[in-house]
């Protein structure tokens, strides 16, 4: 029996480079397009959970007949004195459901990484809820940051029993953005947003107390 031989054709060394050195070249121009996507999707999240939160904060006041505040930690230093340090990174990225009566009523949840909460936006006639000028938005003093914790004045969106929000109704600005901060010191060193980007934002009816998701674009920007 006579066996043939057949030649297998195959990649030389120098054309395997050449594959390899597209593959990489079109991975490095489509990375930023999937880093996009991706952050597009942390602040529909962010958004979404967010708005959520809001609306269960009004529905708990009106089922419990207590009024129910959704904290904002800014960069106050007092907040993170001692063995608070450790929670600087709460600092304009975090929010939490407090009850006037029950205490804390959800743990503290973060805004995903790249994002935070702009203290420095404003749409004409939709208050920032970090408006530092008058402190409207300041609550009374709730311990922080669980039960146990001593007692501050925090930024919070602030539900009546009836839904109603007290004062006025704020409106809560996300951007992308990063803070750095020391937890060593308990410190916010910067505050960065990139101003450059559209932002989200969600506005709270003053009347009925019922929120409402909101995009903008960068020349809405102040």
């Amino acid at each position: 029996m006579t066996l043939n031989k057949q030649k297998t054709a195959g990649f030389t060394m120098v054309e395997l480079m050449v594959v390899i050195g597209l593959i990489g070249l079109l991975t490095l121009f489509a990375l930023p397009a999937f880093q996009s996507a991706g952050q597009a999707g942390n602040m529909r999240s962010a958004v979404f959970q967010l708005n959520s939160a809001l609306s269960l904060a009004r529905q708990t006041a009106i089922t419990s007949r207590q009024r129910v505040l959704v904290l904002f930690p800014d960069d106050d230093g007092s907040l993170y004195s001692g063995q608070n340090s450790q929670h600087v990174e709460k600092a304009f990225r975090s929010y939490a459901l407090y009850g006037m009566r029950d205490g804390y009523l959800t743990e503290w949840r973060m805004l995903p990484q790249g994002l935070v909460f702009d203290p420095y936006e404003g749409i004409t006639g939709r208050q920032n809820i970090f408006l530092v000028g008058n402190g409207m938005y300041l609550t009374d003093n709730v311990p922080f940051p669980d039960n146990q914790g001593n007692d501050h004045s925090l930024f919070a969106v602030t539900f009546r029993s009836e839904g109603r929000p007290t004062p006025g109704g704020p409106t809560i600005y996300i951007s992308e953005g990063t803070t750095d901060v020391d937890p060593s010191a308990g410190r916010v060193d910067e505050l960065y947003v990139r101003a450059e980007l559209p932002f989200r934002a969600i506005s709270i009816n003053h009347v009925t107390g019922q929120s409402r998701i909101r995009e903008f674009l960068v020349e809405d920007r102040l």
